[in-house]
């Protein structure tokens, strides 16, 4: 298998790693930091999604970006935040496989 953009493998790679990092005791400032990476790293790769006809992965990861928007955040306890942020953060991952890989030429 071949990558269509590793560009785009990085960016859900490191937004990813991000996620499974906030699961620790961090300052403020990593909280909004976050935000703004896996808000625009989900809404980019939900465009590169709707561009490779995959609607349901476009729709997911724009539901991510907008549950992670910095502009207008949705607040939760930080028991909740730690389901959330383990669960975009598989969908990242899972979306490397189903997005991002695209099988050799014959």
């Amino acid at each position: 298998m071949r990558l269509k953009n590793p560009a785009d493998v990085i960016a859900k790679l490191v937004a990813a790693g991000l996620l499974f990092a906030a699961l620790a005791h961090h300052p403020y400032g990593y909280y909004t930091l976050l935000r703004w990476v896996v808000c625009g790293v989900s809404v980019f790769a939900a465009v590169r999604a709707a561009e490779f006809n995959r609607s349901g992965w476009a729709w997911t990861l724009a539901i991510a970006g907008l549950v992670f928007n910095p502009i207008f955040p949705v607040y939760l306890r930080r028991e909740n935040w730690a389901f959330i942020d383990i669960g975009v953060a598989l969908v990242l991952l899972i979306s490397i496989v189903f997005i991002d890989l695209r099988p050799p030429p014959l």
